[in-house]
């Protein structure tokens, strides 16, 4: 579709800077919209971002599997910056913002995954009352370590806080405990 071309000679000899192809899945008539940069002076371009045949936005990636796949294989990338940087005003905020359709659709969560190791999620548990659980799954609901209720009480091993605070088992201090009359337990 585009190809932008740089180097010395006329314009069909030069290196390949960017590009905005429309590239073919195979022989099944399919295509997806493929954008390419340069990454380094004299290189020719390499795809950078893709959006296929079913409206999935992959950036680093071939195959994305979501709405927005991001991936990087390096140890030093920061994957998604989320910034508003005036310095200014107080309410100059950034935020990531996880929304769902209203009271009788899923949950409002983020998942943490270490692939063949572990999840933890945390977030708005939409079936239950909209407490803020921290789970240690890839879903809330189950194994609901931390839930947070609407009226602000915490249960840490319970998920139906009646107090402030509800513990279900030990709490150890290396100092101790003070009751509301400051005494040291």
């Amino acid at each position: 579709l585009f190809k932008n071309r740089y180097g010395t000679g006329d314009f069909s000899n030069g290196q390949e800077a960017s590009y905005i192809a429309s590239e073919r899945q195979g022989s099944s008539g399919i295509y997806d919209l493929t954008f390419g940069v340069a990454s380094a002076n004299g290189a020719d371009a390499t795809e950078k971002m893709r959006i296929d045949h079913l409206g999935n936005l992959g950036i680093g990636t071939i195959n994305p599997n979501a709405r927005l796949d991001v991936s990087v294989n390096s140890t030093s990338d920061v994957v998604i910056r989320v910034a508003n940087e005036d310095n200014t005003t107080s309410t100059a905020d950034a935020y990531l913002h996880v929304v769902t359709g209203g009271t009788s659709s899923g949950n409002a969560f983020t998942r943490y995954n270490i692939l063949g190791s572990c999840n933890w999620s945390t977030g708005i548990d939409n079936s239950d009352s909209d407490k803020y659980k921290i789970s240690f799954s890839s879903n809330l609901g189950t194994n609901d370590y931390v839930t947070v209720k609407q009226d602000g009480k915490v249960g840490i091993g319970i998920t139906d806080p009646l107090n402030p605070l509800d513990v279900v088992g030990y709490i150890k201090s290396s100092i101790g405990f003070k009751a509301a009359n400051y005494t040291t337990m």
